[in-house]
């Protein structure tokens, strides 16, 4: 399986799925490529980060949130995380509190997470969706 990163609905819905091991650098590669996809969409762009495949990330919280700047992003509007492993989702339940960024949820499958967004933003084309994207 591979890292993926794109538009799941253009412009407006960013999927991304690390794959593998998360050093820092990886990490703040894929933010610096969240940030150039949020530059040129239209706001509020949300995020789905489908972390079940990341098998290891940075034990600093001040790295891992520095890191992922994209937090702080003007654009930026519903950030979810799917993760079934209780650290990950732990680290990923720090960095909004550290950024103090409220529009935040985990779930533990895809389909959730994409029902909750469609819940919060039904004005979206949700037929528009990148299937691909999320394959896996």
């Amino acid at each position: 399986m591979e890292t993926k990163l794109g538009w799941y609905i253009k412009d407006r819905v960013i999927f991304h799925r690390p794959v593998g091991d998360q050093p820092i650098e990886v990490i703040q590669h894929n933010n610096d490529m969240l940030i150039k996809l949020m530059d040129k969409g239209e706001a509020p762009i949300h995020v789905i980060v489908d972390a079940r495949y990341a098998t290891k990330l940075p034990t600093s919280l001040l790295k891992l949130s520095n890191a992922a700047s994209f937090l702080s992003h003007p654009s930026l509007g519903w950030l979810t995380t799917i993760s079934n492993n209780p650290v990950i989702t732990f680290i990923a339940g720090i960095i909004p509190q550290i950024s103090s960024w409220q529009l935040y949820r985990v779930f533990s499958d895809l389909e959730t997470s994409i029902s909750f967004l469609k819940e919060k933003e039904p004005q979206l084309d949700w037929s528009t969706t990148n299937h691909q994207l999320i394959e896996e």
